[in-house]
């Protein structure tokens, strides 16, 4: 029997090939149309007298599907409690511009994950009110990854471009570019991320310096010769029919490795990643604390999720090398020595980013 998680990836399936009444075939026709149905009798998909088996993923899936519109961009941006109204206004103008000039069409849907009330997301859906814009909005927290694949049984689009709520657009071209490789019928294709050029303040000091040091590892260089290292969603175009068969692990609650998933999923899966330059800068950056507890709550994940995950990032990697050569008791031994130290110097306004190292490592050896 399938899995709930695998038929939760399964969309429709049509069997066009076959005749719609099986009182017309005869010998090994019949009999292969017969297993056929059977087989999805058995995992639970109503099949229906003209040849056409579908799966109903829950109560949001009864109803008729539209039919995803060639080369259209669906941009789908998830929030919660940040106000992304300039980002909206930014995208819609360059998709407006695309419209009126070559023809492209878009829409751009911001889901909203239950935000609180004052955060400025009444801005948000001001910006919304703009042509070719949704605003979508839970009144339950539905976590990171449900927010994203609501969004995508949402969209009509034939792309599905995913940018997280704190981008900043820089380049006039950046959805020009989007439209190139969609033409070109690319499976998943990654724009890149930039970090912010001036620290904001000493409160996000700890975010500011990791986005500052992850400047190689987001090049276009290093991404074209590691396409599924550091697999980020934040600025993502992936083909709506490629989403569908792995979409993002709802089970992954709160911040931290649904990208990872993602990317995994996509590597086992065959899928090419097309890498380009079309960055996003980060600008919305967290201040130390905050940095602190997405840090502890992504370790959390990383250690629920095993050893296919953890293989896949590189802290994992290393605790699980520990593990193996018995050494991970000293780790969680330094850790309970020193990991409050550790954690004050990172709440800090002078943190240092081996210390954030140790105190990742050590925090997951200890779960």
């Amino acid at each position: 029997m399938l899995s709930p998680e695998r038929l939760q990836s399964l969309t429709y399936y049509k069997f066009n090939h076959f005749p719609r009444q099986t009182s017309k075939l005869k010998g090994k026709n019949a009999l292969f149309f017969l297993l056929i149905r059977t087989f999805a009798w058995y995992i639970c998909l109503p099949v229906k007298n003209d040849g056409h088996a579908l799966i109903l993923n829950g109560p949001e899936n009864r109803k008729k599907r539209h039919k995803p519109k060639r080369n259209m961009l669906s941009i789908l941006i998830p929030v919660y409690n940040y106000d992304c109204s300039e980002l909206v206004r930014a995208l819609q103008l360059q998709g407006e511009r695309l419209r009126q000039a070559q023809g492209e069409e878009y829409e751009i849907i911001v889901g909203d994950d239950a935000s609180s009330k004052g955060r400025g997301i009444e801005h948000v859906q001001k910006a919304c009110e703009l042509p070719h814009c949704k605003f979508l909005s839970s009144e339950k927290n539905m976590g990171r990854a449900a927010n994203r694949n609501n969004m995508a049984r949402e969209a009509k689009g034939e792309y599905l471009l995913f940018i997280d709520c704190d981008a900043l657009v820089t380049r006039v071209d950046f959805l020009e570019k989007y439209y190139e490789e969609a033409k070109n019928g690319a499976d998943v294709v990654c724009g890149g991320i930039e970090a912010v050029g001036t620290q904001p303040s000493p409160d996000v000091s700890l975010r500011y310096r990791y986005e500052q040091s992850a400047a190689r590892i987001r090049s276009l260089e290093y991404r074209k010769a590691n396409p599924y290292s550091h697999f980020s969603t934040f600025n993502v175009m992936v083909h709506r029919d490629v989403f569908m068969h792995f979409r993002f692990d709802e089970t992954c609650k709160g911040y931290g490795y649904e990208d990872t998933i993602f990317g995994l999923r996509l590597k086992q899966g065959g899928y090419r990643i097309t890498h380009i330059d079309a960055p996003l800068v980060h600008n919305g950056l967290d201040t130390n604390r905050e940095f602190v507890e997405k840090t502890e709550q992504s370790m959390r994940n990383l250690h629920r999720f095993g050893r296919d995950i953890q293989n896949f990032s590189h802290v994992g990697a290393v605790a699980l090398r520990l593990k193996r050569l018995n050494l991970d008791g000293l780790m969680i031994t330094w850790h309970r020595l020193f990991g409050r130290i550790e954690r004050a110097n990172l709440l800090s306004s002078c943190p240092s980013l081996f210390v954030l190292k140790l105190y990742k490592l050590g925090y997951l050896c200890s779960l």
